[in-house]
């Protein structure tokens, strides 16, 4: 009888080690999914606007107190697949608000709720020998303080000046936003100004 007990013991742990192992195994096939290179063209940009509709109708329940928004749903799944790999961390939000990750920006409070970046596609052209260009696609999504959300273009973001050598990107709408303004990606014809921050998806640089 003890003789039967150790061989069951031993036939269990073989059984829970094989059940573990297979698992693990299937769990990681599951989670290697292929990384989507470019969101703007494969992403599901369909569902990430239904729930940046949810996400609205979250915070305007909460009355846009922070400390009492689930965090949860600040996250969608094409974030995975992010263009910069530290935005894929679980910690990061796709939509970004004040109290939430990082502070907007300063101008943004009153008009702007949340928007996100993730469906900026950028990409570098090397002209050899040492000069380059980096070109922007997509659009970023806008969450107002009215309750709209919205699909906002490139070609209509536009580069609003804070500071002597700093740019920030502010949408149709906006008060501060006019025809005029530089777009997102360009570099403003500003001849003393080196260095342009469009906000922390774009950094613009130029040599005039």
């Amino acid at each position: 009888m003890k003789k039967f007990s150790i061989l069951f013991v031993i036939s269990l742990c073989t059984l829970t080690m094989c059940w573990f192992v297979g698992y693990s195994i299937a769990s990681d096939k599951s989670s290697s999914k292929p990384l989507k290179q470019n969101l703007v063209k494969e992403g599901d940009v369909a569902d990430t606007m239904d729930r940046a509709r949810a996400f609205m109708s979250h915070i305007q329940y909460v009355d846009f107190d922070m400390g009492r928004v689930d965090r949860r749903l600040a996250r969608v799944p094409d974030q995975d697949h992010a263009q910069v790999p530290e935005w894929r961390s679980q910690s990061r939000p796709t939509f970004v608000c004040s109290g939430l990750y990082e502070e907007i920006p300063s101008i943004f409070k009153g008009q702007v709720a949340f928007y996100s970046d993730l469906y900026v596609h950028r990409t570098f052209v090397v002209t050899p020998p040492t000069e380059g260009r980096a070109t922007y696609t997509g659009f970023l999504i806008v969450g107002w303080m009215d309750g709209r959300v919205e699909q906002v273009p490139l070609a209509k973001v536009g580069l609003y000046q804070t500071g002597s050598n700093e740019w920030q990107s502010v949408f149709p709408g906006m008060r501060e936003y006019s025809d005029d303004l530089a777009r997102f990606g360009e570099v403003p014809k500003r001849s003393e100004a080196p260095v342009g921050t469009a906000n922390r998806f774009a950094k613009i640089k130029s040599n005039r």
